[in-house]
């Protein structure tokens, strides 16, 4: 299992962001044998990415379960592959933009920046205690 997964990975890795979605679902298309496993991995995807949402706030792979939902979502849907190829390259635009105001801010920033952070990282981790454990 942990063979195929990382073999995902790496063809995923190889095709250009904004069609690394869509080429998943063309590729699963061709190899869907009964009618009945679309909706059941539907199904299946839309827990897993719900999962992952109501994890997000608790420390732990939230964003990842989510993904790996949304992931299966495309894989049966054109539209959310659509969806989620748009998203890939704007976040990745987004990510850019922000890495460069970050490599030219000043320490004091990069400071403020991390405090704000850790603030809201521990809120999280507070709220997820008292909701989670307490």
């Amino acid at each position: 299992m942990l063979t195929g997964l990382v073999r995902q990975w790496r063809d995923m890795t190889k095709i250009e962001p904004g069609k690394r979605f869509q080429n998943r679902y063309y590729r699963r298309r061709e190899r869907r044998c009964t009618p009945l496993v679309k909706p059941f991995y539907m199904l299946l995807g839309a827990m897993i990415l719900i999962s992952g949402l109501i994890l997000m706030p608790a420390p732990g792979p939230g964003c990842l379960v989510a993904l790996i939902g949304a992931t299966m979502l495309a894989e049966e849907s054109l539209a959310v592959a659509r969806t989620l190829d748009s998203m890939e390259v704007k976040v990745r635009r987004l990510l850019s933009r922000a890495r460069k105001a970050w490599t030219h801010a000043s320490a004091t920033i990069k400071a403020a920046v991390a405090l704000v952070a850790a603030s809201i990282a521990g809120v999280a981790g507070v709220v997820a205690y008292n909701v989670f454990v307490a």
